[in-house]
């Protein structure tokens, strides 16, 4: 799987993560903040839920402080980054002999449903399955469909 099939999102938040983290250390927060708005809400949320915006904007607010040091996030940063970029991931896969569930969420930015169902694919016992109308944070946003999909998958073990 080539590198261009995680898209421009990711490679963009990088990019400038890294060119602040040169300058200041770090991302700003308001910066951050908006990257997880945009990455955990699903599209209809942001446009029409002034309301779950609002919540989650002050939840956001104590953001900067999950982080050990600053760099602890950027040593999460580089993980991802390394991870998503390496060589050998997709053969790591590969050699995962038990049922595995690839859950993906229909607006999610990082990893789009495709590229879950080219993991799925990669898995010898994969199975995909996708939650529609939840981004990245569908676990927080959706978590009835979230745990049914899990649910569905032990049953079938």
């Amino acid at each position: 799987m080539g590198r261009a099939r995680y898209g421009g999102c990711w490679t963009r938040w990088w990019r400038r993560r890294r060119s602040w983290s040169g300058c200041w250390g770090t991302c700003p927060p308001a910066y951050a903040a908006l990257q997880t708005l945009q990455s955990t809400l699903p599209p209809l949320v942001l446009r029409d839920d002034a309301e779950q915006v609002a919540a989650w904007r002050e939840l956001l607010g104590g953001q900067a402080s999950v982080w050990a040091s600053p760099a602890g996030e950027a040593g999460q940063a580089a993980a991802s980054w390394g991870w998503l970029r390496g060589s050998d991931r997709m053969a790591a896969l590969a050699g995962i002999r038990v049922p595995a569930l690839v859950l993906a969420f229909e607006h999610d930015l990082y990893f789009p449903p495709h590229t879950g169902r080219t993991a799925a694919d990669a898995l010898p016992d994969g199975r995909f399955t996708q939650v529609d109308s939840a981004a990245h944070g569908g676990p927080l946003t959706h978590p009835k469909e979230t745990a049914d999909a899990v649910l569905r998958f032990l049953a079938a073990q």
